[in-house]
């Protein structure tokens, strides 16, 4: 019942702004009476092209900003126009928080990553890219046109950017004062990863844990979906670190109606789940998670991490290898 009444309230604004409009045209006539000749002219010319300013919606017009600038935003707007970018720590708080980042994004222009709304492929891609220390990562990130990588802070108290895997080339490191003084960036030189894990279903958002390591919760079950670039059909080998939370659970892991791999593991038993020469077809495949051991609360610190109410399992990132390697 009162939820309409704030709806009326803004269409009333729309009403309260166009009378200003009006009554502010009556001034100006007013005003404009007390001048003739050139003096007229000379005061109508400002205003209309001030006017004009005001309603053009287009940057650069519509924006004035006398802030100064971190460099690290200098130099990403130098960068090759229309060069992706992504910004680590890619949490959803802290120095690189999304509303900061589009802050700055108006000065340096340049499409970036982060800011991906909840359930769309920017967000799934996050999701998967969670980790700047995970091995695929830059494979991945070239494979969606991230061509460059900021890295702005430890992702832990203990880690560095020399953690950073193969695959990054260290453009220029900046040494300076306040969230952005302390940044590197770097032009990704991995080649395009052919096939990509996306997190879907019933799995959280990841977190890193105390060793750098990329955790995620399952619930009842859930899906990896592998996306083919290859262009073809590609054999890989597959490893899967997992966790078995406060009870004991059997695991598969099912491609289709085949059975890759199945495991008892008892109550915090941690395990690698290896997949060994799968057939990744063109079209993709999907590694559906079946779960026999039921789920439970779990604890409110890991609910405001993970965003999960309960879980079966603790999952880190899928690692994807030639087949030839195991």
């Amino acid at each position: 019942y009162l939820l309409p009444w704030f709806r009326w309230y803004m269409r009333l604004g729309i009403v309260v702004y166009l009378s200003l409009i009006v009554i502010a045209c009556y001034g100006l006539s007013v005003i404009l009476k007390s001048f003739k000749g050139r003096r007229k002219e000379m005061l109508l010319i400002p205003i209309a092209l001030i006017m004009a300013l005001e309603l053009l919606i287009v940057p650069p017009m519509k924006s004035y900003d006398f802030a100064t600038i971190p460099p690290i935003f200098n130099a990403v707007e130098q960068l090759p126009r229309n060069s992706g970018t992504v910004f680590y720590p890619i949490f959803e708080n802290g120095p690189y928080v999304t509303a900061r980042l589009m802050f700055y994004q108006r000065w340096f222009k340049q499409p970036m990553l982060n800011g991906a709304l909840n359930d769309s492929d920017g967000e799934a891609l996050r999701r998967t890219i969670y980790s700047p220390f995970n091995a695929a990562t830059p494979g991945i990130l070239r494979r969606f046109g991230i061509n460059y990588m900021v890295y702005g802070m430890d992702t832990k108290g203990d880690t560095s950017a020399s953690l950073l895997p193969p695959g990054l080339q260290e453009i220029k490191a900046y040494d300076g004062d306040g969230w952005y003084g302390n940044a590197h960036l770097y032009k990704i030189t991995a080649p395009k990863a052919d096939i990509v894990p996306m997190y879907l279903g019933d799995i959280s958002v990841p977190n890193p844990s105390e060793d750098g390591s990329t955790v995620r919760i399952v619930g009842t079950g859930g899906t990896i979906k592998l996306l083919d670039f290859a262009g073809s059909d590609v054999r890989v080998s597959m490893n899967l670190p997992m966790t078995s939370e406060t009870h004991a659970h059997q695991v598969s892991i099912m491609k289709g109606s085949k059975e890759l791999w199945r495991g008892y593991l008892s109550a915090g038993e941690e395990t690698v789940a290896v997949m060994k020469d799968v057939l990744i077809p063109k079209a993709g495949a999907d590694l559906k998670f079946v779960i026999k051991g039921g789920t439970w609360p779990v604890t409110p610190k890991d609910t405001s991490i993970f965003g999960m109410l309960r879980s079966s399992l603790k999952i880190g990132d899928l690692e994807i290898l030639p087949a030839a390697v195991l």
